[in-house]
């Protein structure tokens, strides 16, 4: 299998939440073994919203000057997502674990995201950018074409 590979950059602006999270739930569907599993669909997509809402949110406080870069990679056998913008950063590790009693305490997208993705890597660049590195390994990963 060839990698499948989009690059997307688009502004901070809220208004793209939805249609991105539209196009990845899309692409997912193309790929097995997504296309026959909704729930794993959802929860990818869901890590997909966190991880922009939080960039959103966190880096850019709503912002809509802000630039985001996604690449989104579908190998053989895992799903990446790869994040960059050049606002706040953050230490990941500074965030506690959330309140599962009372979510709206916060930490509570952070905590989903590590839970659902294989390996999470988040790192300032020396040239300003925070990246932002999610993978699922997804046994079967294919194309609907193959």
């Amino acid at each position: 299998m060839r990698d499948i590979v989009a690059s997307i950059h688009t502004t901070s602006n809220t208004v793209f939440v939805r249609p991105l999270d539209f196009f990845v739930r899309q692409l997912l569907h193309q790929v097995q073994p997504f296309s026959e599993n909704d729930q794993l669909i959802d929860s990818v997509e869901l890590v997909f919203h966190e991880a922009l809402v939080n960039i959103l949110e966190h880096a850019y406080q709503y912002r809509e000057n802000g630039q985001v870069k996604i690449e989104i990679r579908v190998a053989r056998q895992e799903l990446e997502f790869r994040f960059e913008d050049w606002g706040e950063s953050f230490d990941p590790e500074s965030v506690p674990a959330p309140n599962l009693d009372n979510p709206s305490d916060g930490g509570i997208g952070l905590w989903y995201i590590r839970q659902m993705v294989d390996e999470f890597h988040y790192w300032c660049h020396p040239d300003g950018r925070n990246i932002l590195r999610l993978v699922k390994r997804v046994p079967g990963c294919q194309t609907a074409e193959e």
